[in-house]
């Protein structure tokens, strides 16, 4: 897309950043910006041009769907962390209005936005990460009404998780009807009668890839769980903080309305996207937490989250771990790990829960009503 021709003067009006501008932001024409702080300085920016993705450096051309257009930062002497980030914050902003990425040649990286993974040129699939979403009810709590409950949920906080098509196989033959979420229903409450439980499938509109429900065995001695999960793509919110804080304040308002103990937000890497659908391979990160194993209560995942909420039964023991990165919100406490989404690895040096509480046979488990 190309950028828009106001995009340099909406980002000094919207940052208000006195700067002055020579020349034209259109093709064939360049301008050159001076920011008039004390510590400014003149930078000069190409552009739009109109090109191809044979033009492209392969890690721009595998990172950008169809592009057409080009702006060039240039930054004479260099960059100067202490004084030029308001060029990184133009070229973000300009990339933003033209749906693109950010490409640092002495760098030969894309630095905005982060989490992405290069497709090969040309490709017709792609290897992205993924944002999980999981949710965990102990069954005494789930509520009569739960799969309609579920569906207002999700249509109130997070619509893209709505279902299009769901069932407990593919290819899936339920959708919502104009009569209502009779079918829906009728789908959980097939799952539900069976004692051993089972899993319900659905799909969702991007950037949600699918959903699970998964209603536990109850016929044991261990206390069952309904588990509810969304898989999304993660990408968009690496482009916006905005959407990324309003799906991180999903995960606690959702599970006010759902009476769960827990929630979390994961990142997975390396999954596959082909044609719309998600793969998998040896290189890809999957796994399920020991909450949701069997779908019976058994403790804290191992993986650190990129945000969690813990229920009032978990907050006493978790507290003084996450002192520094929680908020208390909806009855529980919320811990965020950094306002963009992060892996395992950029996760490395953050807190992890105490090892006692870590399933799946945790030594120490809160009592569940």
């Amino acid at each position: 897309m190309r950028p828009a021709p106001d995009s340099l003067e909406a980002f000094a009006r919207a940052g208000d950043i006195p700067v002055l501008f020579t020349g034209q932001f259109r093709v064939g024409a360049n301008v050159l910006v001076a920011n008039l702080d004390e510590d400014g300085r003149t930078i000069d920016v190409d552009g739009p041009s109109r090109i191809e993705s044979t033009d492209l450096d392969d890690v721009i051309a595998g990172s950008v769907r169809s592009p057409r257009w080009q702006v060039e930062i240039h930054l004479p002497g260099g960059f100067d962390d202490a004084v030029d980030q308001w060029v990184v914050d133009l070229a973000i902003h300009v990339a933003r209005t033209g749906d693109g990425v950010v490409y640092d040649p002495q760098q030969e990286a894309i630095i905005w936005p982060t989490g992405i993974t290069p497709r090969a040129r040309g490709s017709t699939e792609e290897r992205i990460r993924t944002i999980q979403l999981e949710w965990i009810i102990p069954w005494s709590r789930v509520p009569e009404d739960m799969p309609t409950r579920w569906l207002a949920v999700l249509r109130d906080l997070l619509p893209v998780a709505l279902p299009t098509r769901f069932g407990t196989y593919e290819p899936f033959q339920g959708r919502l009807g104009p009569d209502g979420d009779g079918a829906f229903v009728a789908a959980w409450r097939s799952v539900e009668e069976k004692a051993w439980g089972g899993l319900l499938f659905s799909k969702g509109s991007r950037p949600c890839f699918s959903g699970t429900i998964q209603i536990p065995d109850r016929r044991g001695e261990q206390i069952p769980c309904l588990s509810v999960d969304v898989t999304l793509d993660a990408r968009p919110y690496h482009r916006d903080p905005g959407s990324a804080d309003d799906l991180v304040l999903a995960l606690p308002s959702i599970c006010g309305r759902i009476g769960a103990i827990y929630a979390d937000a994961t990142v997975r890497r390396n999954w596959i996207l082909r044609r719309g659908s998600l793969w998998s391979d040896e290189l890809t990160e999957d796994w399920s937490s020991p909450l949701r194993r069997g779908a019976l209560f058994g403790g804290l995942p191992a993986i650190r989250p990129w945000a969690a909420w813990y229920g009032p039964e978990y907050v006493p023991l978790v507290r003084s771990t996450f002192a520094n990165v929680a908020a208390d919100l909806v009855g529980g406490m919320l811990v965020r790990h950094g306002r963009l989404p992060m892996d395992r690895d950029e996760l490395a040096d953050t807190p992890r829960v105490p090892f006692d509480l870590i399933g799946p046979v945790a030594r120490t488990v809160p009592p569940i009503e």
